[in-house]
Order: C-alpha cells, then sequence, then structure tokens
C-alpha cells in the first residue's frame, strides 16, 4: 500500500512464475514480480457474498482484497477467503440442522 492505495499483492503463482525464470528469488523485490493494480481480482465492501464467491470460483483463487471506493481513490479494507465461504457454509448447515 502506497498513501492507503493498494498498488499490488504477490501470489503463490507470482513467486512460481518468478522461480521459473530462473530469478534470484532470495534478492528479487517484491515490486518486481507482484501483480499490479488494476490487475488484482478483487471485491468492493459493498458487493454481495454470491459475487465474491463467484469471482473466488471463476478465477481459481483462494482470496480477495476488499476495497472502498472514495472520491475515486481505492483503499484496501479487508480479505475475503475460501475459509469465510467455508465458515458461511458451515454455519447454514449447522443452524438448519438444529
Amino acid at each position: 500500500m502506497e498513501n492507503e492505495k493498494l498498488v499490488g499483492i504477490i501470489s503463490r503463482k507470482d513467486l512460481l512464475k518468478a522461480t521459473l525464470n530462473k530469478k534470484n528469488i532470495e534478492k528479487t523485490p517484491v515490486s518486481m514480480i507482484m501483480t499490479r493494480m488494476p490487475n488484482i481480482i478483487h471485491c468492493f465492501e459493498d458487493d454481495n457474498i454470491i459475487e465474491a464467491i463467484e469471482k473466488l470460483i471463476k478465477h481459481e483463487i483462494d482470496s480477495l482484497p476488499v476495497l472502498r471506493k472514495e472520491k475515486g481513490k481505492l483503499s484496501l479494507v479487508g480479505r475475503f477467503t475460501k475459509t469465510n465461504v467455508t465458515k458461511l457454509f458451515y454455519q447454514e448447515l449447522k443452524n438448519k440442522s438444529i
């Protein structure tokens, strides 16, 4: 983040690509291999849960940065993960069996 703005993320895929490209991964700055905006798959804090889950499935990713848009700027406010989805699913099943 720079000035409260999300500028990039680093994923397992980014690390794998860097390693396969024979980069000296131990000395490579994160900024050289990270995925940058606007190429980051994300959701907004007011998106509904179904939209967020659909993005996880469609893009086969484990988590989404959750962003807030204010005055034309994006800021990071959280993360939506497969674990969140699993907890929601579990809670629904638990509530229905009572």
